[in-house]
């Protein structure tokens, strides 16, 4: 999740994720975490796109049957 105080990281994500969220609506989807981002993003595409935001790598999860799990793990060689 991101830091409530995160709203540029946040803006980050939404350009990363090509979300359509309203600039007005990030400090109140900061507050309501997590939420749903995308629906159908194709995670390997989203692990290619991290390579270049490493300041997202912790903040975006997804929803598996045991809960949720980062995008990018933080154990993986690259994560450091």
């Amino acid at each position: 999740m991101i830091p409530a105080d995160g709203v540029q990281l946040l803006v980050r994500a939404r350009k990363l994720l090509g979300a359509d969220w309203r600039f007005g609506d990030l400090r109140g989807l900061l507050a309501t975490q997590p939420f749903l981002a995308a629906r159908s993003a194709q995670l390997y595409a989203l692990h290619r796109d991290l390579e270049h935001t490493p300041e997202l790598r912790p903040h975006l999860l997804y929803a598996t049957d045991h809960g949720l799990k980062t995008v990018w793990p933080t154990n993986s060689p690259e994560s450091r």
